[in-house]
Order: structure tokens, then sequence, then C-alpha cells
């Protein structure tokens, strides 16, 4: 994932501060997948292809939306 696709996803889906290092992918991809209607939750399965490719398409406006307004104030 490029850098304006995880920080954006990151931002809008935890509401915490960014971390100085990009998630693994076991812990960013339940992340992005809540994008697309998946829970999260402890019981859960991983999150299925339809999940993710409606989160995959919501972080592309976003990370567009991120290169275009953000500054690197926090």
């Amino acid at each position: 994932f490029t850098e304006s696709e995880w920080k954006s996803v990151w931002r809008i889906v935890t509401r915490k501060k960014l971390p100085k290092t990009p998630p693994p992918l076991v812990k960013f991809i339940p992340v992005l997948a809540e994008l697309g209607g998946y829970n999260n939750r402890n019981a859960d399965t991983p999150p299925g292809p339809k999940p993710l490719w409606i989160a995959i398409r919501r972080m592309h406006d976003f990370a567009q939306a991120w290169e275009v307004f953000h500054t690197d104030e926090e």
C-alpha cells in the first residue's frame, strides 16, 4: 500500500494517531476491511473478497483526498 493509502485508512477507521511505521498486513487488512462492512470482532473469520473489494475502492478515494488535502500537522 502507498503511504497515502495506509495512512488515510488508518486515521479514518481507527481515529488514532498514525504509527511511525506502516502496520503489518495481518493488522492492517482487518482495519481496511472495515471500510467494506467487515465488523472486525475477535470471533470473526478473516474478511472475504467482497468487503475487501469495497474497502479498496473506498481506500483509493480516501488516498486521493489525503494527497490533496493533508498537511504534515497531526
